[in-house]
This record gives C-alpha cells, structure tokens and sequence, in this order.
C-alpha cells in the first residue's frame, strides 16, 4: 500500500476489479478545483481510459488498460501527478477552494453526502449530490417531514399502551399528580391525544409521499439533463463506441431506477431507523437489561449483511447486463420488423428472445433468492432480538421487578421496532438497482471527449469559404483511410469527390465538420485550422445534405424549420419551394402541418431528401456539402434534387460527394478517390479524354444504366 502514497496525500486504495480501481485522497475532500485539475491531469495518459476524481467523496476513481499499467503503477502515477501539480499552483486551487457554505460544493450538505457516500455506494452518493447542486435542491424537507411522522407513529403506539396502563392499574401518576386523578378522565387524555396524533400522523404522511417523490423527481430531471449535454459534449468517435439503445438505456433505464430508489428506499430505511432507535430508546428507559438482550444478535446481523454484498453485487450486475442484452434484441426487432419479415426470420427471432428471456429469468431467480434469503434471515436475527427482551419483561412483570405500566410501554414498543426490523427485501433490491444504475452512469459521465473546442470565434458573414486540405492522414483505430491527401477548394466553387465503397469520400466530410480530428495534416477554411475555430460556429458555417437524411417525428413545417428556428414562415415557406417541395406537399391533407412519423417513415426518399435541402436552403450556409444525397433516387428525382442543389451551390463553396457520377458532371472539378489518395483531378469531359478510373466508372454506370432502360 505504500506504492500508493505520496507525501500528504494519503492516497489509499479503496476497491479493484480488473481494469478499475477507486482510491481515497483525502487531500482532494471539498476541493472541487484541485479534484478537477489532477483530473484534467491524468486524462490522456497512456494507460488511463477513463478518469473521474470526486470532491464530494474525495476519491478517484480510474479505469485502465491492464495491458498496459498493473494497478500498483496506476496507483503511483495518480499519487506522482497529484504531486507534480505543483505547490503553487495546489496552494492556489486551496485558497480557491476554502469553504464557504451556500456555495454548492462545501459546507453541511456535502459533510453528509461524504458520511453518506463512506457508508452507501459512493458512484450512487456522488450522483445524487452533483444532481441536487443543479436542481438547487436537498433532502431536508422530506428527511424532515419523514421525522415528523415518523415521531407521531411512534408516539401513537405509547398513547395507546399508557390508556391500556390506566385502565389495568390505579391510573397513570404524572397525571394524577396534575390533578387528573379520575381513571376516566386519565383515559379521555390519553385517547384524545392519540386521535390527535393519528390526523397529524396522516397529515404528515401525505406531505412526506409527496416531498420525496418531488425531491426524487427533480433528481430525475437534473441527472437526466446532466447526462443529455454529456452525450452531446462527446464527439462521434466515442459515441460511435455505443449503440443508441445502450445510451436510450441510461435514460430510460439507469436513471428512472436511480428515481425509484430515491421515491421508496432512503423514506423507509429513515422510518425504520427511528422507529428503531425511538422504540430501542423507550425500552432502554423501561429496563436497560431487556435492550442489551435486544442487541445481542447484531454482531451476526452485521455479518450476514457483509456476505449479502458481495453476493448481491456480483448477481444484480449480471441482470443489469442481460436486460441490456434483451432491450437490445427488442429494440433491434422493433425497427427491423420489415427486414425480419422479408427472411421469414420470425421463429428464429421470437426462440432468440426466449433463450434471452430464460437466461434473465434465471439470473433474475438467483438475485432474487439471494435478496430473500438474506431478508429471511436478518429478518429472524432482528425476531429473536425481540423476543429475548419480551420473554425477559414477562419474568420481570410475574417478579414485581417492572411495573404494569413500564411492561404496557415496552409491549406497545415491540411491534413498532419488530415491523421496522422486517419488510426490508424490496428498499435492498431497490438500492441493489440504483447502485449498478449509478455505476453505469458514473462510467458515462468519466468518458472524455477526443474533439476540443477552439479558440477563435467565426462569424457566417466573414467566411470566405477557401477550404484546404493539407497532406491530411486519418483512420479509425488501425484502419487508414486516407493516405497523405492535399486539396484545395476555392471560395464558391462546386468541386465533387467521387469513387468506389470505402475509398473514403464520407470520412472528408466527417472531418471538414471535425466529428474527428486529423491523424495527420490539418484542414484549414479560409486559412485557419479548423481545430482552432470554435465547434458552434464551424458546425453552423456548414450545411450537409446526407443520403441517410434525419427526419423528426413532427411536421414537415417543423422540420425544415430546425434549420433557423428564428425563420419567419415566409422564409420557411420560401425555402420549401425553392427545393421543390409543392408537388408532394400539395398531395397531404394537411399540407405543412402533415406529421411525417418517426425520422420521416411517411414519405419516400426523394421527399425526405427535399426537405433536407430545403432545411439547408434555411440555414444558408457559406458551405455545402451534398453527401450520396442522390444515390437512392429515381431519374426524375434526381434532377429534382440537382435543379435544387444548383441554387443552393451559387455564390458558396459546394461539395458533392457522390458514387453516381451523373450528379457532378457539372462540377467545377470532379477528384477521383481511390483507397484513401486522389488519384485523378479535372472536369468531366477532361477526365473521360484521360481514360482514367473516372471513365471507367462513367462506362459502368452508362452501360448499367442502358441495360436498365432496356429492361424496362
């Protein structure tokens, strides 16, 4: 352990599985700045795949390549790199980060939320502490509303015992020696009381439901939003490393188990513990004897509850992953029903789904039976811890050591303590839930993105539109792509990048609008690096045009809209037109306000490609890029669409990238790409005299296409 320390940092290894370990650093306790600059720090290292250093818990938390780092060497760089930062720059983050309360990391909230998350799953702690940051928001009210009916049930329960007391005994002497002597009237206090302790009880039932289900809920919100401009601060590269059903999951999944765990579990563990201490207390005071025989199993308690953590951790991790792998299956069938039903593959599908289905049942058995097995036995364990104290005052009451009245107390205390002490099977399965939902986030929110932001602000009206592409090499992971390539596209100009499957003409375009980065090279627009301009304005100077067009699941005014949503409809309306959208338009009953259905299903290629350039047409950026846009088009269509995209190409910078070669014989310059090098450059007619791999493909696609009309 000493590998992992580094002067006074105190950095000690908490818990390792293969290829992740979290660490303390008490160093890092309530220094958000200094937490956030060792990890700025250790992002990027070789080794490192992820980082997450928390201040509320005062941990890190790092996964790495095993083939790489071993954990010690892990644990000694994080421990050199914190003490590398420097002591000035670590003074100054500590000035910075003094405690001051009400400033949404320090102060009493996050004292709590560290004991908290020392005591639960800190991943679970940490991501409900940052969420109520953002939702500016605490548990205290429903913590205190839960208190308050928490009291009042305990306290209902005396009422009764000490009215049961007056009417077994002589009366209740306190009271008798304020003056009530009278039985009767001992009886209507204590019976008043409870009445009026039950409507407050109820009263404060509702208001405890209901402030824990609008905490859980803000909660939900402030994680889910947290999460949605996470996925949208990540670049393509790393997004692309997870399916949309696994990301939908974190939503739909990981953070409504988070919610539901927040709505039951921490109310009910509360109102079992005071009930616990409350009840544990009275007894006490009654006869200190009868709780310390209640405490005797708890040393057992603690190690029944030990062993159920590893065992459980293991199998609600194993269920979490199989509805991962089943949700995946059904989502995949849902939007592929036509492909299935074209094979015939519907028996195959449904005995795929049902193997999925019994392999989670069983996992799910195994989960359970372990859960229950557990409750069961805890649940016997706490028994006995009640019973032995009961059996005792009975001895006591036959003995004339205890009193009428104090036995009365104690029996009106053990169902209190007893209910509490049971019915914890579903608070475990929900905090089991929420733990590996919060792992699962806590490893999303570690992902960092690839693609910087630059520096330099771009303004629309100011570009000029020169695109240059300066001995650029790229591939993705071990695969290259491009090859050593160098372009230059003036201002206004319509250049096309055509070539066969894979030759690598899409992968221009997801670096012009930097999805990616350059392996090597640069791209420059207008004589700056793209990796110098800021995303927002690079992104907004672009308008792209893709074979696989995006449509939402609202109108078609709407979509042509999301363009420039400050257009008038004037504009809208202007743009539709100029990309020929009447024809089809003119067809629907509701005309523009027609809702085209989940990404545009209602209407064919062509229209769905209309729209898009019609939203490009709205957006009027200095830069075009048309991308296959024609490559699932009929003739008819096609011309459609180019007589479109001839407007759109006047007066700005155009590129079209295309495998049929009809769509760019009008080009200022057609380059040919061919397994990651242009290997021809010139005009249509300069290129078929070449009698190069252009007027190769020109022959194929003419003959292809003559066979066509003949056929037809």
């Amino acid at each position: 352990m000493a590998a992992f320390r580094s002067h006074s940092n105190g950095l000690i290894l908490r818990s390792a599985l293969p290829g992740r370990a979290r660490w303390d650093m008490p160093a890092l306790f309530r220094k958000p700045l200094l937490a956030e600059a060792l990890q700025d720090a250790l992002v990027g290292l070789p080794g490192f795949l992820r980082v997450r250093v928390a201040s509320v818990t005062g941990r890190v938390l790092v996964y790495y390549d095993q083939t790489q780092l071993t954990l010690t060497q892990a644990g000694t760089v994080i421990a050199d790199t914190f003490a590398g930062l420097g002591k000035n720059i670590v003074k100054t983050l500590l000035d910075r980060d003094t405690s001051a309360p009400g400033d949404g990391t320090v102060g009493p909230t996050t004292r709590i939320h560290q004991l908290l998350g020392r005591t639960f799953d800190a991943d679970l702690v940490e991501l409900i502490a940052a969420a109520e940051r953002e939702a500016e928001t605490t548990f205290y009210k429903p913590l205190a509303n839960s208190t308050g009916h928490t009291a009042l049930r305990v306290f209902n329960p005396l009422a009764i015992g000490l009215m049961m007391s007056v009417a077994l005994s002589g009366g209740f002497p306190p009271l008798a020696a304020l003056g009530l002597t009278s039985k009767y009237a001992q009886m209507a206090v204590f019976g008043g009381t409870f009445l009026l302790g039950k409507t407050l009880e109820s009263v404060l039932e509702d208001r405890k439901s209901s402030s824990w289900n609008d905490y859980a809920v803000m909660v939900e919100q402030a994680l889910r939003l947290k999460t949605f401009r996470h996925l949208h601060s990540l670049d393509m590269g790393t997004l692309s490393e997870h399916s949309s059903d696994q990301l939908m999951n974190f939503f739909h999944g990981d953070i409504a188990k988070i919610r539901g765990f927040l709505q039951y579990t921490p109310p009910t563990m509360w109102d079992k513990a005071l009930n616990i201490i409350a009840g544990g207390t009275i007894m006490m005071v009654v006869s200190p004897i009868a709780l310390l025989l209640a405490l005797i199993p708890l040393p057992l308690l603690v190690q029944l509850s030990k062993k159920h953590q590893a065992e459980a951790g293991e199998n609600f991790e194993k269920v979490a992953a199989e509805i991962e792998d089943l949700n995946r299956v059904l989502s995949a069938n849902m939007g592929g029903m036509a492909t299935v039903k074209s094979f015939a593959a519907e028996a195959r599908e449904i005995a795929s789904l049902q193997a999925l289905a019994q392999q989670l049942r069983e996992s799910e058995s195994v989960a359970a039976h372990e859960n229950s097995r557990f409750n069961a036995l805890s649940t016997y364990t706490l028994t006995m811890g009640i019973c032995m104290p009961l059996v005792y005052s009975c001895f006591a009451l036959m003995s004339g050591s205890m009193s009428m009245v104090g036995f009365l107390i104690q029996t009106s205390m053990i169902p209190v303590v007893l209910t509490s002490a049971t019915g914890l099977e579903q608070a475990n399965y929900q905090y089991q839930d929420a733990k590996y939902a919060a792992k699962r986030l806590h490893a999303l929110l570690a992902l960092q993105a690839k693609i910087h932001d630059g520096h330099r602000a771009l303004e629309a009206r100011g570009i000029g539109g020169e695109l240059v592409f300066e001995n650029v090499t790229f591939g993705y992971d071990d695969t290259p792509v491009l090859r050593d390539i160098s372009l230059t596209i003036p201002a206004n100009q319509t250049y096309a990048v055509v070539g066969t499957t894979g030759s690598g003409k899409s992968t221009l375009i997801k670096l012009l609008q930097r999805f990616y980065d350059v392996d090597g090279g640069r791209i420059t627009l207008d004589g700056v690096d793209l990796r110098e301009l800021h995303l927002k304005n690079l992104r907004e100077a672009v308008g792209l045009v893709s074979q696989d067009t995006y449509l939402f699941n609202a109108t078609i005014y709407e979509n042509v809209l999301y363009g420039r949503p400050d257009a008038t409809r004037e504009e809208v309306l202007a743009a539709c037109e100029a990309a020929e959208m009447a024809s089809f338009v003119a067809e629907e009953p509701l005309g523009y306000d027609t809702v085209i259905g989940e990404r545009g299903q209602r209407l064919s290629g062509g229209q769905r490609q209309r729209i898009s350039i019609a939203r490009t047409i709205l957006k009027n950026p200095p830069i075009f890029i048309l991308d296959e846009a024609t490559s699932a088009v009929d003739n008819k269509t096609e011309a459609a669409i180019q007589r479109s995209v001839n407007r759109i190409a006047a007066n700005r910078t155009t590129i079209i990238i295309a495998h049929r070669l009809s769509s760019v014989i009008h080009a200022d310059q057609i380059n040919v790409l061919e397994e990651g090098r242009f290997v021809e450059s010139g005009s249509h007619d300069a290129l078929l005299a070449r009698d190069g791999v252009y007027a190769h493909l020109w022959r194929l696609q003419t003959e292809a296409r003559q066979l066509e009309s003949e056929v037809g």
